[in-house]
C-alpha cells in the first residue's frame, strides 16, 4: 500500500503560493461539502472521507505547480468540477488535497466555421450551452445534470448524453484535451496541429480516448477543445401509449432498423408510470409510454414523425400527444428527485446498464423480482438511448437513513449487475461503477483488460497521487512493492 504524507502546514504555505490564500481551504466547514457527491450513502458514513485541504486553481500552470508539489511529497490529489457524479468516485478516500477546477470556468475560443471551441474544463455544461445558443450554436452533452455538471467533469467521467443518439457522447464530440499528468508535464493530446481535427491517423489516434473516463487517476483535465454543432430548425417530441412494454420494445427496434433520426427515444414500463400518476394525478393510465424527440429541418422532423408514428400505430401504439405536453417530460427532466422524496423517505437509486432490446422485456421481468425479493421500491425501468444495447435503467428507492437495509440494496445492486453480465452487456452505461460494489464486479466485466488497467496506472502514476482508492488500483503498488 503506498504511504502517503500528511498535508502539513508547510504543504499549505507552498499551496497559497500556488494560487494565493483565497483560493486554498482549510477549515472544517469549508472541506465538508467535499466528503460527497450525489451517491447516496448510508448517514453513518455521509462525512467518512474528508480531504486535507481543498485548492481552487486559476490557470493551467498553477494545476501543473501544485502537481509536482503533490508528487514530490507524494500526497494525493484528486480533481473534481461540480460534484455531480453519482458514484463517489470523486470522493478523497484518502484524505489528501482535493483540486476543484470551477474557477477555470472560461471559453478560450468558438470557432464558428470548425464548428469547435476550446473551453477550460470548469465551465458548467449549462453556461457553455447558453452561450453557445446566443450563436445560433449549441452544446451537444446533455447530461441528466446539465445544470450543475462541468465540461471537465463530463470528460473525465466519460458521461452520458441524453441526446446521445444523435450528438454522441461526450467521448465523441473532444477532439483534443490538455492534460497534466501525474509527474507534472502539462501535455496536448489529439486533435491534429491545431487541436480542432476531429480524426487523424498520426501516432497513436486514440491516445486521447485513454484520458478520457478515467476519472483523475491518470491526471488533471485543464482544456478542452469539443465540437459545437448548429441549433436545430425545429423539435418534435412524442408520447406514445403501449398496451405492453414488449410491444413498445418491438416497435422501437423496428423503427431504429428503419434508421429514423431520432435524437431520443425512451421507453417506461407500467411500474415508471405507476410512479408517473403518483406524482401527477393526470397523467395517463396507461401499460408503458414511448417518449422520442426528432430535431433537425421541418420538413425532415415531419416527414421522419409521419414514419415514427405510423410504425408506432402497427404495434398499437396511440399518440398521447394532447395528454402528454412536451413541458410534462421536460418538468420531470427538473424535477424528477423532488418528486420521488415527495412521497416518502429516501431517494432514488438507479442500475443503468445493457441488453439486447430483445431482451429488455424479460430482463426487466427479473429486475422486479429482484426488488420484490428484498422489498424495496420500484420506481420504473425504462429501455432505449441507443440504436444496440439498450440502457435498461432500474429506478428503486434508497433510505439512507435505514442503515439495516443496506444490506438489501448492496445485494440488489450486486443482482442487478450479475444479469447485465449474463446478458452479454454492461454494468454501467452511463454513471460508472460507484464505490459501492467496484471491487466485486469490475474484474467480472473487464476480465484480463483489468490487470492492464493495473499496468497503465503504476507506469503513469508511479506515486499513485492521483485519485488513490480507485477501482482497488491501489492493489498495483502493493504488488510492485512486493516485487522489490
Amino acid at each position: 500500500m503506498t504511504k502517503f504524507k500528511k498535508v502539513d502546514q508547510n504543504i499549505i504555505r507552498n499551496l497559497i503560493e500556488i494560487v494565493g490564500k483565497d483560493n486554498v481551504l482549510t477549515e472544517d466547514f469549508e472541506l465538508i461539502p467535499y466528503t460527497r457527491d450525489h451517491q447516496w450513502v448510508k448517514y453513518p458514513d455521509l462525512f467518512r472521507y474528508k480531504p486535507e485541504a481543498v485548492v481552487l486553481p486559476e490557470t493551467a500552470e498553477q494545476v501543473v505547480k501544485i502537481v509536482q508539489l503533490a508528487n514530490r511529497e507524494k500526497i494525493p490529489l484528486v480533481a473534481c468540477g461540480a460534484r455531480s457524479g453519482m458514484t463517489g468516485n470523486c470522493v478523497p478516500v484518502h484524505g489528501g488535497v482535493q483540486v476543484d477546477m470551477k474557477r477555470m470556468n472560461k471559453i478560450k475560443e468558438i470557432d464558428e466555421d470548425n464548428l469547435v471551441a476550446v473551453v477550460e474544463a470548469g465551465l458548467a455544461v449549462f453556461r457553455f450551452d447558453r452561450e453557445l445558443r446566443k450563436r445560433g450554436f449549441m452544446c451537444g452533452h446533455m447530461p441528466g445534470s446539465q445544470p450543475t455538471a462541468t465540461v471537465g467533469g463530463s470528460i473525465s467521467t466519460s458521461g452520458w448524453s441524453e441526446y446521445r443518439m444523435k450528438y454522441g457522447d461526450i467521448r465523441e464530440q473532444v477532439t483534443s484535451l490538455k492534460i497534466v499528468l501525474p509527474t507534472g508535464e502539462l501535455v496536448k493530446i489529439g486533435g491534429g496541429a491545431s487541436g480542432k481535427v476531429e480524426k487523424s491517423s498520426v501516432g497513436y489516434p486514440g491516445l486521447k480516448h485513454l484520458f478520457i473516463g478515467t476519472w483523475g487517476t491518470l491526471g488533471i483535465l485543464t482544456e478542452a477543445t469539443v465540437r459545437i454543432f448548429p441549433v436545430p430548425e425545429y423539435t418534435y417530441s412524442g408520447n406514445i401509449a403501449f398496451d405492453s412494454f414488449e410491444r413498445a420494445c418491438e416497435a422501437t427496434q423496428k423503427m431504429l432498423l428503419a434508421d429514423i433520426p431520432f435524437s431520443y427515444i425512451l421507453v417506461g414500463n407500467r411500474s415508471s408510470v405507476d410512479f408517473s400518476r403518483k406524482t401527477t394525478p393526470n397523467y395517463p393510465d396507461v401499460d408503458s409510454i414511448m417518449t422520442f424527440t426528432l430535431e433537425g429541418k421541418r420538413e425532415i422532423v415531419e416527414t421522419s414523425k409521419e414514419i415514427a408514428l405510423k410504425m408506432c400505430a402497427e404495434f398499437g401504439g396511440k399518440n398521447m400527444e394532447k395528454e402528454i405536453l412536451a413541458a410534462t417530460f421536460l418538468a420531470g427532466y427538473d424535477a424528477w428527485g423532488p418528486w420521488v422524496t415527495a412521497y416518502g423517505p429516501g431517494y432514488p437509486l438507479d442500475e443503468e446498464g445493457a441488453v439486447p432490446y430483445k431482451r429488455a422485456p424479460a430482463v426487466a421481468k427479473e429486475f422486479e423480482q429482484v426488488l420484490k425479493k428484498y422489498d424495496v421500491e420500484n420506481i420504473g425501468i425504462v429501455v432505449g438511448l441507443t440504436r444496440q444495447y439498450p440502457i435498461l435503467g432500474c429506478f428503486w428507492r434508497v433510505d439512507e437513513r435505514n442503515a439495516q437495509k443496506w444490506e438489501d440494496y448492496k445485494k440488489v445492486s450486486r443482482e442487478i449487475a450479475k444479469i447485465y453480465l449474463r446478458e452479454g452487456g454492461t454494468i454501467s452505461m452511463a454513471h460508472g461503477l460507484g464505490t459501492r460494489r467496484e471491487e466485486e464486479l469490475l474484474p467480472l466485466e473487464l476480465g484480463s483488460s483489468y490487470e492492464l488497467m493495473k499496468r497503465m496506472k503504476v507506469m503513469l502514476d508511479p506515486n499513485n497521487i492521483m485519485n488513490p482508492g480507485r477501482w482497488n488500483l491501489d492493489a498495483a503498488y502493493t504488488s510492485k512493492e512486493e516485487e522489490k
